[in-house]
């Protein structure tokens, strides 16, 4: 098996009993009290309830309200709910006057249509977020004759933002309700690879430090990047509160903030023992 979930409670329409879950190819295959055949992962769910995705019936995404638009778009409002175990919501699509249901799911369709194209290039690595909006006029009881918004995407395979690329401006040759979409490629960087044993010297450091890490794709215009091209480089970056940057509410902790710096001077001396 790919997974088993072991010693957890399960929760089904008929009850609540201990039993181990056994999942192949993304699919429950299994329910019994114990499991013994090998899986490629075993996660010990002691304690903790074994539940179905939750159904949210009631969402509002990249609604308009109060001169503005909601942050949590389609990709964001979705990818949060899943990691709070909700893995299906239904979406309130504000009508306007005069606009028949159809249309309104149609036009709430376009909205959400590149998110599900590019999550079917099977890259979970991809990282693509949307920027700045601009909606008008951003009532909320009004269908919004113009809508223009930013789309970033990060990879460091150029040959997997070529597919993105493709998909985005397949949406130039469609329409929604009698609506049109324009595409423009704003701009793009080649990519930058850090040094492996930089790397290396950063990991190690905040291994020994006890600081939890991980490696992200990054498309900040940073000098590192260029420095990259005539030297080893390589980069840090310390978590900030909600995982806000670049905008007047961005905050890091100082504890964290001493983490980074911490990791940063032990991967320094790392480096220069060599």
């Amino acid at each position: 098996m790919d997974l088993i979930i072991k010693n957890g409670t399960v929760v089904t329409p008929s009850g609540m009993f201990r039993a181990d879950v056994g999942v192949q190819d993304g699919k429950i295959v299994e329910i019994a009290a114990s499991i013994s055949a090998e899986a490629k992962e075993v996660a010990d769910a002691a304690g903790k309830l074994v539940l179905p995705g939750a159904i949210d019936g009631h969402t509002h995404l990249a609604m308009p309200f109060g001169g503005t638009i909601s942050s949590d778009d389609y990709f964001a409002g979705t990818r949060a709910a899943a990691c709070g175990g909700t893995t299906t919501v239904f979406d309130f699509a504000m009508q306007d006057f005069g606009e028949s249901m159809v249309d309104t799911i149609k036009r709430r369709d376009a909205m959400c249509a590149p998110n599900e194209e590019i999550d079917k290039l099977g890259y979970p690595e991809l990282v693509y977020t949307t920027g700045e909006v601009v909606c008008h006029p951003c009532v909320h009881t009004c269908v919004p004759d113009y809508f223009d918004f930013s789309f970033d995407a990060r990879h460091e395979d150029p040959k997997v933002l070529e597919q993105v690329l493709a998909i985005v401006k397949a949406c130039a040759h469609k329409t929604w309700a009698g609506c049109t979409c324009k595409v423009e490629k704003a701009w793009n960087r080649d990519t930058v690879y850090w040094d492996k044993k930089l790397v290396g010297y950063v990991k190690a450091a905040a291994e020994e430090l006890g600081v939890s890490h991980q490696y992200i794709h990054s498309g900040a215009g940073h000098d590192a990047q260029f420095a990259a091209y005539m030297l080893p480089t390589t980069m840090i970056f310390v978590q900030s509160k909600d995982g806000l940057s670049h905008c007047e509410p961005e905050y890091s902790s100082p504890e964290h903030c001493t983490e980074g710096a911490s990791v940063m001077l032990n991967a320094v001396l790392k480096a220069d023992a060599e």
